[in-house]
C-alpha cells in the first residue's frame, strides 16, 4: 500500500494505492498530527511495555543479609558472592552449586538436599525447615527468621518466601557455618 499526503487549504490530502485501487481522503491537520503522533509513538511505547514485562518475568536475586544476634554475619550478594564480614569467601550459585574459596564445596539439589563431596549432610524443605540425619535442627521461616533447635538464631533480609531463597540461605549455613548440620 502505498500513502500520499499532500497539504492544500488547510486539509492534508492522502491518496491510498492498494492493489491498483485508489482512494482520495481528505483529512485535518489536527486530526492528521494525531495519527501521525499515535504512529511514531506506538513503536517505543509497546518495546517499552514488552521490555517491562521481560524484566518482571525474569527471576531476579535479590542481596540477602544474613543477621546473627542482631549483627550482620554474611551476605549472599545479587551474583552469589558469600561476603563473611566483608571477605569474600565463597559463591552460591543459582542451581545450587557451592563454592568455598574457588573450589567445589557441594550443592542444594532442586530438591532440598544438601551434599557436601557427594555426601548427604542435611536437607532443606519447602517449608524451610532444616533437617540433620532426618532430625529437623532449624527453620529458615517465611518472614526471614533462622531458628536453630527452636530457638531464634538470626535473621534474613529480602528473604524467604520462595523454595529459591530458603535453598540459598540453607547452603550458607551448610557451607559457612558448619554448626547447623553438626559439622
Amino acid at each position: 500500500m502505498l500513502l500520499a499526503l499532500t497539504f492544500s487549504h488547510g486539509e492534508f490530502r492522502s491518496r491510498a494505492h492498494v492493489r491498483g485501487a485508489s482512494s482520495l481522503g481528505r483529512m485535518k491537520p489536527e486530526v492528521y498530527m494525531r495519527s501521525a503522533l499515535l504512529s511514531m509513538t506506538a513503536r517505543p511505547m509497546l518495546l517499552c511495555l514488552a521490555t517491562a514485562l521481560l524484566a518482571a518475568a525474569a527471576p531476579a536475586r535479590a542481596e540477602l543479609d544474613i543477621r546473627r544476634g542482631g549483627r550482620l554475619w554474611a551476605t549472599i550478594e545479587d551474583d552469589g558472592t558469600v561476603r563473611i564480614e566483608g571477605r569474600a569467601v565463597g559463591r552460591i550459585e543459582p542451581d545450587g552449586d557451592v563454592r568455598v574459596q574457588g573450589r567445589s564445596a557441594g550443592e542444594v539439589e532442586p530438591s532440598g538436599d544438601i551434599r557436601r563431596s557427594g555426601r548427604v549432610v542435611g536437607r532443606v524443605e519447602r517449608d524451610g525447615t532444616l533437617r540433620h540425619r532426618g532430625r529437623a535442627v532449624g527453620e529458615v521461616a517465611d518472614d526471614g527468621t533462622i531458628r536453630q533447635q527452636g530457638r531464634t538464631w538470626g535473621s534474613v533480609r529480602n528473604c524467604c518466601g520462595d523454595f529459591a531463597s530458603k535453598r540459598t540461605v540453607a547452603a550458607a549455613l551448610a557451607f559457612f557455618l558448619g554448626e547447623f548440620f553438626g559439622e
